[in-house]
This record gives structure tokens, C-alpha cells and sequence, in this order.
């Protein structure tokens, strides 16, 4: 195996600057400063017990904050834990409930919601993926068994049941071949890996063993590696580490640790801590600092110092925002080193995601 263990350790001072006001009610805030960009993103707050989504738009620079219960008859959402989206859809995933709503990405209406996962005292949901227009696979930490969702019917395939050796604690797809990972009764991690078009049928064709469970997973941008981080521990000198898999034959071609106390806490949760974009650069919010990964040169660059498990990063753009729970304000950086002026929520944040303006009415 190739051991890539170069790092660069470089830590970024930021000035503080003042925070935008804004709050469930009155006007909407305007911050003059963001003219420039015309990102949007979509925000999963806590809400009264429940939860709601925000969108934050950077070239106007307005927090709309009631939009999605607005534009369903004022009825709350429950509590928001992950936004997936795909083909002009949102899903969204609520722990306590084990559900998946589905929005309409251009009306935010209410469609169809899936039942029949486990809740969250069972395990909760830890991820989702889509092979194609019809296909998307679920996990439940604690429930050793992979989900098919039909996403034309919006339901769960009862026929299949794909049993996994360990509880998920990722999962993806890059159209053909499904990964899913999960945490042994050892307490080490394993990739098992199926393909998508089994014809009902899902055997696990290849499986690759880690010393610790895998909790975030994404592939190189040209398509011909797959990166995997596992969480580190349980000892606290062994780190998280990017392990690096060839899409064509799905062997194991490198890894590298990152300097970061373990993870751990991590296992069996949504990966809300991590994001890649489209110049092959991977974010973390780890326990110490928000750490860019550059996976093909195995290096790792510390860009903010704390604890923000919940980031999101535009991908075309590298925008990167940043919450510490509690503190109800987003930290925003540029990729070209500008530490922008935050941005005030209503109520603790969950998930980050960003979408593509242009289609967001």
C-alpha cells in the first residue's frame, strides 16, 4: 500500500467581523457586501421543536426564512437532518421519525413522504444516494441491511433485502457501482460494493476491510478513484485517514492520516461534516479545524481553527460556510482567502446545502 504523508500545516487568521441580523420575523435582511456572488443555499434549522428550511442568496444577500412552510399551508416541518436532492426533488431526512419528505425543488411543496424506516432511538438514518432516476439506497445505523427506495413511487422495494455484515455508516453510488460501509462488531470498518442494475437481485460482489469505520466517501473528479475516511480510533493516537480505491478494479491504492483527533463521534451520523468540490478538493469539519484535503497529492491544509461539524461548500465555486452549534451565525470564506461577513439564523443548524440558483424559483 502507498503511504502519502505530506502535509501542509498552515493556519489561517481571520478578523472578526460584524454579524447580519435577521430573525423569523419582520423583513428579511439585506447585507450590501454580497452583490458579487450569486450562489444560493438552503439551510435545515431546529424550529420550535420542529424544523424549517432557509435560503440564503449571496448575490442579494437575503435570508428568506419562512419560504417552505409558507408554500405549505404554514404546517412545519419535523426536524430537518439531511437535504438531498435530486432530479428537481429535495428529500429530506427526519431522524426522530424515521421519514423521508419529498419537496418539489421549484414550488417547495410537499409531495409524497417514506415511511418504514427505523427511527432514530434504532439507529436513525446516516445516508442516502441515487443511481439513477428511479433508484436511490437508504441506511439506518443500528439496521445491518441496505434500503432500495423506487423514487417514481416514493416507497421502499419490499423485495429487497440486502443484509449487511456490520451497521451502515455510509453510502454512495457513482451510477453503476453501490458502495456501502459499515462498522463491524469489532469495532473495525468494511466497504462492501454491488452493482446497482442486479435485477433485483444484490449480491456483494467485493469487500475491502479498514481498521476503523469508514463515515465519509466521494470520488475523484474525473471518476477514477473513490476516497474514503474512516473516523480513527478508538485510541487516540490512531487519526482519521483518506484512504484512496481505484474505480477499475476497486483496489486500495493509498491512504494518508489526517492530523486530527479521532472521529468517532461521527460513526452512525449524517455526514454533515464533509463536502467535495469540483476542484477534486475535499472539507472537513473536524474536532480542531475546518481541514481542505487535496486527495491526489495527499496533503491536508488547516483553514479555520474550532469545532464546525456542519459545513457545506458550493462545488462549483469552493464558497464555503461553516456553523458551530449553538452559535446560531454561518461563517463564510472565499476560495480566495476572504473571510466574508457572517450570517445570523434563527434557530440551530443541521445541514448545508448548496444549489444551483438558476434553479430555484
Amino acid at each position: 500500500m502507498i503511504h502519502l504523508r505530506s502535509r501542509c500545516l498552515a493556519l489561517l487568521a481571520f478578523a472578526i467581523v460584524p454579524v447580519i441580523g435577521c430573525s423569523s420575523v419582520g423583513p428579511d435582511v439585506i447585507d450590501p457586501k454580497t452583490t458579487e456572488r450569486t450562489q444560493t443555499s438552503l439551510i435545515a434549522i431546529e424550529k420550535g421543536g420542529g424544523g424549517e428550511i432557509l435560503r440564503y442568496s449571496e448575490q442579494s444577500g437575503i435570508v428568506s426564512t419562512s419560504d417552505y412552510s409558507n408554500a405549505n399551508g404554514g404546517a412545519a416541518l419535523n426536524r430537518v437532518d439531511a437535504i438531498y436532492e435530486q432530479f428537481d426533488s429535495l428529500y429530506l431526512q427526519h431522524r426522530a421519525t424515521g421519514e423521508i419528505s419529498v419537496l418539489s425543488l421549484k414550488n417547495r411543496k410537499q409531495g409524497s413522504i417514506i415511511t418504514g424506516f427505523p427511527i432514530d432511538s434504532a439507529g436513525g438514518f446516516d445516508g442516502m444516494a441515487f443511481s439513477n432516476r428511479s433508484q436511490a439506497w437508504v441506511i439506518n445505523y443500528g439496521t445491518p441491511s441496505l434500503y432500495q427506495v423506487d423514487i417514481w413511487a416514493n416507497k421502499i422495494v419490499a423485495s429487497t433485502n440486502i443484509p449487511l455484515p456490520g451497521n451502515p455508516t455510509c453510502v454512495g453510488t457513482d451510477g453503476r457501482v453501490v458502495f456501502v460501509c459499515t462498522e463491524l462488531a469489532d469495532g473495525t470498518g468494511r466497504v462492501s460494493f454491488l452493482e446497482s442494475n442486479g435485477g433485483g437481485v444484490f449480491p456483494i460482489e467485493k469487500t475491502l476491510d479498514f481498521p476503523s469505520p469508514i463515515v465519509y466517501a466521494t470520488q475523484s473528479y474525473d471518476s477514477t478513484r473513490m476516497f474514503f475516511l474512516s473516523s480513527g480510533g478508538p485510541t487516540d493516537d490512531a487519526k482519521p485517514t483518506l484512504y484512496i480505491v481505484t474505480r477499475d478494479g476497486l483496489n486500495l491504492d493509498g491512504s494518508f492520516a489526517i492530523e486530527s483527533p479521532n472521529i468517532r463521534s461521527y460513526i452512525g451520523k449524517e455526514p454533515t461534516f464533509a463536502a467535495t468540490s469540483a476542484r477534486g478538493y475535499i472539507y472537513l469539519g473536524l474536532p480542531n479545524a475546518i481541514v481542505q484535503v487535496d486527495p491526489v497529492a495527499g496533503t491536508s491544509f488547516d483553514l479555520y481553527p474550532g469545532n464546525f461539524p456542519v459545513i457545506g461548500v458550493d462545488y462549483d465555486s469552493d464558497l464555503l460556510y461553516a456553523y458551530a452549534p449553538g452559535s446560531l451565525s454561518i461563517k463564510r470564506y472565499t476560495d480566495a482567502g476572504e473571510n466574508l461577513s457572517d450570517i445570523a439564523v434563527p434557530g440551530d443548524v443541521s445541514w448545508i446545502k448548496f444549489i444551483s440558483t438558476g434553479r430555484i424559483p
